[in-house]
């Protein structure tokens, strides 16, 4: 499956059915397929640089606005909300080369910024005078809790999509069949991945600690700052780059059934 850049859609990428990829289908040991794509023409990968860039800079504009009344993006679900689509756009760039270079190097630059803009945004803009949660309150502290996990499951498995040479499914939001890159992610920009993961657990930690006593409980803390598992898993990491025990999840697309991503652990005081 290989997909062109639509000149229509502003650089979007659609998939295409390939038949020729298809009959060349093989089955590796594993189980997993694995055929060949074809990567983006330079006129393409042109269009694609520039709708991104632009993209990327429009909302880096903004972000530093965040404090100013005409700003576009004055609260965290603003931000993640426009963020969303270059991630989504990210994620279909064909994993070989020299097309998945561009991928893995757009992801790295998105996946900072995501951890840089939760870290920018309080949880809590303000309280009333009473310094207590009202039910208002609670129900906006669920809705960005619920999306920042949102956004953390679909980085995660993006990062996993990428770290093994697969394709996205943007339906399902994981990754698709394996695919031949020449090229694949390189030590370095594993190192770079490994060290933004990390830093960024450190940054959700303290970001979830701002807001007031007893809005989330230890599982509820334990469920976002463990949410990278599968990208970790992926770069080969040990157990003690874990800063929290995220034992008993097992690396499939299943799994995801089992945990509830509802922030159960909120309570009012």
């Amino acid at each position: 499956m290989s997909g062109p850049i639509d000149d229509n859609a502003g650089g979007f990428i659609l998939p295409t059915h390939d038949t020729a990829a298809e009959d060349a289908v093989q089955v590796s040991p594993k189980g997993a397929s694995v055929t060949a794509m074809r990567a983006l023409s330079a006129a393409q990968e042109r269009r694609l640089v520039e709708y991104l860039e632009s993209q990327f800079l429009e909302i880096t504009r903004a972000y530093k606005k965040r404090a100013e009344p005409s700003t576009t993006l004055p609260d965290l679900p603003s931000y993640l909300t426009t963020l969303h689509p270059l991630l989504a756009l990210i994620l279909l760039i064909p994993p070989v080369d020299p097309s998945g270079s561009l991928r893995v190097s757009y992801l790295l630059r998105l996946t900072g910024d995501f951890f840089d803009g939760v870290a920018s945004y309080p949880l809590i803009s303000a309280l009333p005078g009473s310094g207590k949660l009202e039910a208002s309150d609670l129900v906006t502290v669920e809705n960005i809790l619920v999306q920042v996990l949102d956004w953390i499951t679909e980085l995660d498995k993006g990062w996993a999509a990428v770290l093994n040479s697969q394709s996205w499914d943007s339906s399902a939001k994981h990754g698709g069949p394996s695919y031949v890159s020449s090229r694949g992610v390189t030590q370095t920009e594993r190192t770079r991945l490994r060290s933004l993961i990390l830093q960024g657990r450190e940054k959700l930690e303290d970001w979830m600690g701002e807001g007031p006593p007893g809005v989330l409980d230890a599982d509820a803390r334990e469920t976002f700052i463990g949410g990278f598992w599968r990208t970790l898993s992926a770069l080969g990491s040990t157990p003690e780059d874990a800063p929290l025990s995220i034992s008993g999840l097992e690396d499939d697309e299943e799994s995801d059934d089992d945990i509830d991503y509802t922030p159960g652990g909120l309570v009012i005081t």
